[in-house]
C-alpha cells in the first residue's frame, strides 16, 4: 500500500491527511481508474480548532493527486454526520453514485450526508463507485 503525506491542510491549521491507495481501495476502483481518499474525523478538527467549513478546500486538492481519477473526503460533522465530498476528473459520473445515498451534485463534483462510521462511509461510497463503472468505462 503507498502512502501519501499531501499538503493539503496547509494553510487551514488541519495537519496534512494521510491519503491512501491501497487498504480497501486498489487500482481497480473506479473502472480502473483508482479512487484516493482521506478521512477527517470530528476528534482531530476539535483538538486542532478548526471548524468543518474551513477544510471543505480539502477535496479540491486532494482530486489532484496523479494516483487517482476519483477523489473522496468524509467529513465528520459537529453532529456525529458524514458528510462526503467527491470530485472526479470525468470519466465518472459521481452524481450517479452519490445519488442512492441521497445525495447529489454534478457529474465531476458530488457528495452525501451519511450517519455511519468512516469505514462503512467509504465502503459503501466504493460499492456504489464499483457499481456505476465497468474496466474502460470513457
Amino acid at each position: 500500500m503507498a502512502e501519501h503525506r499531501s499538503p493539503a491542510g496547509a494553510g487551514t491549521g488541519v495537519p496534512a491527511p494521510r491519503t491512501r491507495r491501497g487498504a480497501g481501495t486498489p487500482p481497480a476502483a473506479a473502472g480502473g481508474r483508482g479512487l484516493v481518499r482521506t478521512v477527517v474525523p470530528r476528534a482531530d478538527r476539535e483538538r486542532h480548532h478548526v471548524p468543518l467549513d474551513r477544510i471543505e478546500g480539502l477535496i479540491d486538492v486532494l482530486s489532484k493527486t496523479a494516483e487517482a481519477d476519483v477523489a473522496l473526503v468524509p467529513k465528520e460533522g459537529d453532529d456525529g454526520a458524514l458528510h462526503g465530498s467527491a470530485r472526479s476528473r470525468g470519466a465518472v459520473d459521481l452524481s450517479a453514485v452519490c445519488a442512492p445515498t441521497g445525495g447529489g451534485g454534478h457529474s465531476r463534483a458530488a457528495g452525501f450526508t451519511v450517519r455511519t462510521t468512516p469505514a462503512e462511509a467509504v465502503a459503501a461510497f466504493r460499492a456504489l463507485l464499483d457499481d456505476t463503472t465497468t474496466p474502460g468505462d470513457r
